[in-house]
Order: C-alpha cells, then sequence, then structure tokens
C-alpha cells in the first residue's frame, strides 16, 4: 500500500507563500492605522475649533463666563466675556484643554510612557499628563491653543505627522 504525502519542498513553499502574505499584511494594516489616527487626530481638531467657536458665540448671546467656569472658581476672570473681549489677562487655552480633558485622549499615545492616561492637550489642570506642544512643535496626536491677546486670536494647533507640522486654525473673539 502505497501513502501519499507531502514532499519538503512542499511544505518550504507554502511556508515561504504564508510568510510574504503575512509580511504584505503587516504593512497595509500599519498603513491603515496610521491614516486612521491621523485622521482622529484631524476630527479632534475641529471638534476643538466648534467648541471654541460656540463658546465664544456664547459671549456675544450675553453670557457671562464660558468654557465651563463658574463664577466662584479661582481663574474664573480669564473665561469671563469682559476680559476676553479686552484681550488681555485671558487665556482661554487652559480653558479649552480643561474642559475638553475628558472627551479627547491622546489618539497617537492613548497611555503615555508610564501606562497611565494621557491627554490631548499640552495645557490642562488636573492629575492626568499633559502631551508636550507648542506653537513651534510638538507630540503627535497633541493639540496646542494659543491665544494672541493683542489679535483676540485663538490658534489651534494640533500634531499629527511629526512635531514640527500641525494643521492650524485660527477663531477670533468678536
Amino acid at each position: 500500500m502505497k501513502q501519499k504525502a507531502f514532499t519538503l519542498i512542499e511544505l518550504l513553499v507554502v511556508v515561504a507563500i504564508i510568510g510574504i502574505l503575512a509580511a504584505v499584511g503587516v504593512v497595509a494594516y500599519n498603513g491603515y492605522t496610521g491614516a486612521a489616527k491621523k485622521n482622529a487626530a484631524l476630527a479632534q481638531h475641529s471638534t476643538i475649533a466648534k467648541y471654541a467657536a460656540a463658546e465664544f458665540m456664547k459671549c456675544q448671546l450675553g453670557e457671562e463666563y464660558i468654557f465651563g467656569v463658574k463664577k466662584s472658581q479661582s481663574n474664573s476672570s480669564t473665561a469671563k466675556c469682559t476680559v476676553l473681549s479686552v484681550g488681555y489677562g485671558a487665556d482661554p487655552g487652559l480653558h479649552i484643554g480643561t474642559a475638553l480633558q475628558n472627551k479627547l485622549n491622546n489618539i497617537f499615545d492613548p497611555k503615555g510612557s508610564a501606562g497611565n492616561r494621557r491627554l490631548a492637550f499640552s495645557r490642562a489642570t488636573g492629575n492626568v499628563p499633559n502631551c508636550y506642544a507648542n506653537d513651534r512643535v510638538g507630540d503627535n496626536g497633541c493639540h496646542f491653543i494659543g491665544w494672541d491677546s493683542a489679535l483676540k486670536k485663538l490658534t489651534i494647533y494640533t500634531y499629527y505627522t511629526g512635531t514640527s507640522n500641525p494643521k492650524k486654525t485660527d477663531i477670533y473673539f468678536d
């Protein structure tokens, strides 16, 4: 009775084909996840811009304080519409980061190097570690919100393709 079986060469060819397919799959998967992270960071950028514009509009509608800040809070004067209308003495970037810190995580590094939750904002109050960013450089997935008091202009910087090419959006208070 003659038994049929695969030869060693046939098995090696099958293993080589599976290896090639796996290598191509890993490269494609990394490309898909990279594009998804970039798109998620840009979606966060849009959310922040819409939130800031809506909060600025509240001042036009007669609200006294914006960004979820209450009059009784120690830092409330920097979120007061009359202070923002002058431009000086205000810094809405910190308030926006604090208001949205529980809604937006860092897409590229959600846990940070220590394994703890990491914020998507370079500036926010609380005990959660912030990411690093300013108006020139920043970590991927990090948002920096700058305030030009002379122009009463809020600029949102979102880093997603490296440390020096952020998406920028300007929102004017008035």
